[in-house]
């Protein structure tokens, strides 16, 4: 009778410990696993009594990006941490320097249940209109990124912007403009004159008696 209960009680034993590998397994792989890609945390903010006011355009309930225009302040102020869809971000290399976050009218940030339920679709609405949103300046900066939080799209523009406030697209000229295609050399490759034609010796191939020096 106590052999009986020495081996079910080793086998209660067993089971439950392979019972406790089994559930601790995927637990433990689920903790090993890197998390998954996301965006940066914001920097740490930085006072500066220079700032850059951002015209942002929004049509359709789509923004771009319009005139920069350079202020200076009495007193340094940082870029301010708030929640939005969108962010301008300041980058030199892989270093993110500071991150504006912003909404716009009807941007679409609010609450989305129901929406892809039969019957319960919202009506959507976009709106035109015209906001400015403002950014410390950061002198090591040397690229803007344009940053829709919701779907992930990025635009990349060159830092700072030109002397009339404009941007332009660090990806809109890539180096095709002046790659050496207008003038590689083929139009004076010595095809026109490669000894075909003209003096090539051909009048006088050495048929006459060279003059004596």
């Amino acid at each position: 009778m106590r052999r009986r209960l020495f081996v079910a009680t080793a086998l209660g034993s067993t089971l439950g410990a392979l019972g406790a590998v089994l559930v601790a397994g995927p637990v433990r792989r689920a903790f090993a696993e890197p998390p998954r890609e996301g965006f940066p945390p914001d920097p740490a903010p930085k006072a500066n009594t220079k700032q850059w006011v951002f015209e942002v355009l929004v049509k359709q309930g789509v923004p771009t990006i319009g005139t920069l225009t350079k202020v200076t302040l009495k007193k340094a102020e940082a870029t301010p941490r708030v929640m939005g869809r969108y962010a301008l971000e300041l980058y030199v290399g892989t270093e993110l320097l500071d991150r504006l976050r912003f909404n716009v009218p009807l941007g679409g940030d609010g609450p989305r249940e129901g929406d892809d339920q039969p019957g319960r679709k919202r009506p959507k609405f976009r709106a035109n209109t015209k906001m400015f949103v403002r950014m410390a300046d950061h002198a090591r900066a040397s690229r803007l990124r344009f940053v829709d939080r919701a779907t992930g799209e990025v635009e990349v523009f060159f830092w700072p912007p030109d002397g009339t406030g404009k941007l332009r697209k660090a990806d809109a000229d890539g180096g095709k403009a002046d790659a050496g295609n207008s003038d590689a050399g083929s139009s004076d490759a010595g095809n026109a004159d490669g000894g075909k034609t003209g003096d090539a010796g051909t009048k006088d191939g050495g048929k006459h008696d060279p003059v004596e020096p």
